[in-house]
Formats: C-alpha cells, structure tokens, sequence
C-alpha cells in the first residue's frame, strides 16, 4: 500500500459520498415522500455501474489495480455506502413512518421497497394515498429492472463466454517454408508436412505422437507437394522430389513404414492416392511422366509419359470412379485410369494457363480446376473428363474445398479477401463472402460448416447458403487449416512473416501513390497450433 494509494481512496471516497448527497438532495426536492427514494436509486444505479465497471476492466486488461480501485472501491464505494439505509431508517422510525423504514431497511433494494403500500406519512388524505401508491408503484418497477439488468451485466462480467481457443501449441517450423496439413478423422491424427518434416499430432489430446524426416523436400526454404491420406488403411504418403523417394508413413504411430524409390532424376512433385486400391500416382516435372506405385507392397507398376513439356502440377482422386485428374503446367487435364494404369482420354480445350488446383465431388460427379493468374474456375464431367463450363469470379482464386454432402466449392481468392461459393452440380456462382486478406478453407461434412482463416480472424459460413454465420477476431498468420469433424474441433496452423493492415488506406489511391507514406513494418510471430472448439463458433 501506498501513500498515492491511499490519496486516491480518500479523494474518490470523498468524491463519491459528495456525488450522493448532492443526488439525494436532488431527489428529495422533486420527491418530498417519506419513503428513502434518492438513497434506493444512487445504491441500484451504482451498483449496475460497479458491475459493469469491473467487468470492463476485466476483459480488457488485468494489472490496473489503481484504477480500479479508485472507481471501483472509493468512489462508487461511496456512492452505494449500505450506512444510508440505517441513518434513512432511524429518521424514518422516529418521524412515524414504521412501515416504510422496515422496508427501506430491512430490503435494502428495490424488489423489497415494492411491498410498501403508504407513500407517505401518517395523515395523509385519501386521494393523495391513492396518487402516491400509484407513482411508488412506476418506481419500483424501474427500480427493478434496474436491478435485473445491473445483475445480468454483473453476472455476464464474472462470467464471460468461454473462448473458443481450447489451447495454443508451439510448433518449431522453418519459416519461410510452405505448410501442408493432413486430417486421419478416423484415428484423431492431425499430420504437418514442413520443410521434409512430418509432425503428428493427437487432436483429441493436443500432443505431439511423433516428429519424423522424409528426406528433401524442395530446399529448406521452400515446400513440398501435399501429402496423401489414405484413412481406411491408416496411410499418409509424402514426394521428396529432391531425393526422388515417396515415404510412406504410419498413421496411428506416425513412424515410416517404407521408402519407395520412383527412379533417378525424376523429381515427384504431386501424388495422390486411391484408397480403395491402394495405389499412389506420383507425377515427376523432370521426365513429364506419372508412375503407379503399389504402397502396401512398394513396387512400381508401371509408368506413363504425358508429353514433352507437359509437367503434371496437380493430382486428384476421385474414389467412386477411380480415375486420377492430372493437371498439367500448358493448361490441359487428363484422365488417368488408376487400376490399369492407363491415360485414355480427357484433354480439357487448352486454357493457355497452368491450373493451380483440382478438386473432386464425387457425388455430383464433377472436377473443378483453379486457372492461374486468370479469374476462372473450370467445371469438368468426372465419367468422361469432358469440359462443362468455366466461371469467372474476382480477381484471383487460390485454394478450393469442396463438400460433397451439399454440393458446394468454397473458392478462396487471396487478392480480393473473399470466398466464392459455386454449386459444384451446375457450376453456377451462388456467393461472394467478404472474410479477410489472404484466406484458407476448410469444411466440416459432418456439421454442415465451412470455415474460412485470414489476417482479419476466423470466419464460419454455413455450409449450404454460404451464409456468413460469425466472425472471430484472431491474431493469425494463417498457414493452413484443417477441421475434425469428429470431435469437433478446427486446427489452424499460423505464424511467420506477418504485416500490420496499412493505415493509410483511407486516403485516395492517387494521393497514395505521390505521398511517401511509410509502409508497416514486417514482423515475425512464433509458429503457433491453434486448437479450437467447433461448439463455441
């Protein structure tokens, strides 16, 4: 304790005791009834003041003991003193006002001043009687939901709502390194793929099952292709294209199980797996080929050529036809038939442009591709790999998931900060979701829930409307996420490099392009894995 301390109490003790006499002559002056109006109305006002007050203070910062108690202890101290129902109710007592002094002393509140049926002293006349129970009446009903509303906002102060954010993981990643993120919902596995690193996690428990090396990805400050999960088996494959390997993990241990070797010089830069066969697709940029492997044994079966120049980007499954989409760097997709190991048809009209991303709904029977550094998205037939349509959204469409439950894309688009919801069955752009700079997606099947990640927070939309339902502001880098349907919880992996929004947004473009405004400086957050509660979004 000390001296500044005790001034402060004393000047805010004092200010608060003035504060409620000079209330109370207030009161007294338009109210001359006998019942204690001015002492009941200061003691309900400030305590409602108080409970807000120490809620305020709570849930914005801890560790301002002086302000708190100077508004809190000394001067709302003085303003609600329980000593003014005594005095009140001795004063009271000897005017001859018995009942009301019982009232005003023994209820102390505004629920208790309800039961005092005179409102004035003894003699009054019969008609001001009836006028004076009528006005006490209004009081204490004002006076009551004073009191209803000071406690809820009490009670909501000492009981805020639980955070979503369950627990936050400190995760040792390079980083400038892509981040690629792999979800065993069956064996409540989460798999971070960093830098030839794959890290497994419990999402049940939040620990760390095991920490493994793959071999080279790309460098140490690069990524590496996206891993595959195979859940009925319990198998996560990963491509080091610098030492032309595919490493075959254990999902449940997450040890390696086996090393398979593709062949010398052929760099795998994508791979894909059909579950039901329990066969891997890896697609080499050295020698434009795709080789089939059989991980349950490790043999290569056999390999495909696709062209000269034609180097397979991006692969994916579709598990009820069992034909693997190749995407290849001149802008064409093709048909791979995954048991026979063979391409016999499918070549998309040329784009001209690379696509950067495929995604497949088995259900509608539909393949959409991401166009690179064009607003497209192209819609193929999954049965014959022909062409449907292509949808133009904004301005630059990054990642894509899709849920086939309810038939619909959640499109990214990492320029515009939004998030595009097409029908995947007709291809037809449905929404448009305004959710932050540079977002990821991910769905939630099984709760019928999307949820999108960026610089501005965590954003959930339903899954079916592409309605946004909240918004939960964050301090996220975002890297990448995943969403366990299970046990309903959503995992995000953030940190890195990280900008601050710029604060000179709200001037004109052309004042902003001739003044030398200084741009926020980069920094860098810890690598963090965030686990939070898919219930409290």
């Amino acid at each position: 304790m000390t001296l500044l301390l005790i001034l402060a109490v004393f000047g805010g003790g004092g200010a608060g005791a003035a504060c409620r006499y000079g209330a109370g002559r207030v009161v007294r002056l338009r109210d001359r009834g006998a019942f204690p109006l001015g002492a009941v109305l200061m003691n309900v006002t400030g305590c409602f003041v108080l409970g807000f007050l120490l809620g305020a203070l709570g849930l914005l910062q801890h560790g301002t003991p002086l302000l708190a108690t100077v508004l809190a202890t000394a001067f709302l101290g003085g303003c609600t003193t329980g000593g003014v129902y005594a005095v009140e109710g001795v004063l009271l007592h000897r005017g001859g006002s018995r009942r009301v002094a019982e009232v005003s002393t023994v209820g102390g509140g505004a629920g208790r001043a309800c039961r005092g049926r005179r409102g004035g002293p003894r003699g009054a006349g019969m008609s001001g009687g009836r006028n004076d129970r009528g006005k006490r009446g209004k009081q204490c009903a004002v006076l009551l939901l004073l009191t209803v509303v000071g406690a809820a906002v009490l009670v909501r102060a000492a009981h805020p709502a639980p955070s979503p954010v369950l627990m936050t993981i400190p995760l040792h990643l390079t980083a400038h390194a892509e981040v690629d993120v792999a979800l065993d919902a069956r064996r409540s596995r989460l798999f971070i793929v960093n830098a030839g690193v794959v890290r497994t996690f419990d999402t049940r428990m939040g620990t760390l099952v095991h920490s493994v090396g793959t071999g080279t990805t790309y460098t140490q400050e690069m990524g590496g292709p996206a891993p595959a999960l195979d859940e009925g088996a319990g198998r996560v494959v990963v491509a080091n294209l610098v030492d032309d390997t595919v490493t075959v993990i254990d999902a449940t241990s997450g040890r390696v199980r086996r090393v398979i070797h593709v062949g010398v010089g052929r760099q795998p830069d994508a791979v894909a797996l059909d579950g039901r066969t329990g066969r891997v697709v890896v697609g080499s940029t050295a020698d434009w080929t795709l080789t089939l492997l059989d991980v349950r044994t490790g043999v290569r079966l056999r390999t495909r050529t696709l062209g000269v120049g034609d180097l397979p980007g991006q692969l994916a499954v579709d598990a009820r036809s069992g034909h693997t989409f190749v995407a290849s760097s001149d802008g064409r997709v093709s048909t791979f038939v995954t048991p026979a190991g063979r391409l016999p048809r499918g070549v998309v009209p040329d784009l001209s442009s690379p696509i950067m991303g495929l995604a497949v709904d088995g259900r509608a029977r539909r393949v959409l591709g991401l166009v690179e550094a064009r607003p497209d998205i192209v819609v193929l037939d999954a049965r014959t790999g022909a062409w449907v349509r292509t949808v133009t959204v904004g301005w630059s469409p990054d990642g894509i998931a899709v849920d086939a439950r309810t038939g619909r894309a959640f499109v990214t688009d990492v320029d515009a900060g939004v998030v595009h919801v097409l029908g995947t069955g007709r291809g037809r752009l449905l929404r448009t979701v305004p959710v932050g700079a540079s977002p990821l997606v991910a769905v939630d099947t099984a709760r019928g829930r999307a949820f999108a990640v960026s610089d501005a927070g965590l954003s959930v939309l339903d899954a079916r409307s592409g309605r946004l339902l909240r918004m939960l502001a964050l301090p996220l880098t975002a890297r990448a996420i995943a969403v366990d349907g299970r046990v309903g919880r959503v995992f995000v992996v953030s940190g890195g490099a990280w900008r601050p929004p710029d604060p000179w947004t709200w001037l004109p473009s052309a004042v902003r392009r001739w003044l030398p405004l200084p741009s926020p400086p980069l920094h860098t957050r810890p690598t963090l894995l965030y686990v939070l509660d898919e219930r409290r979004l």
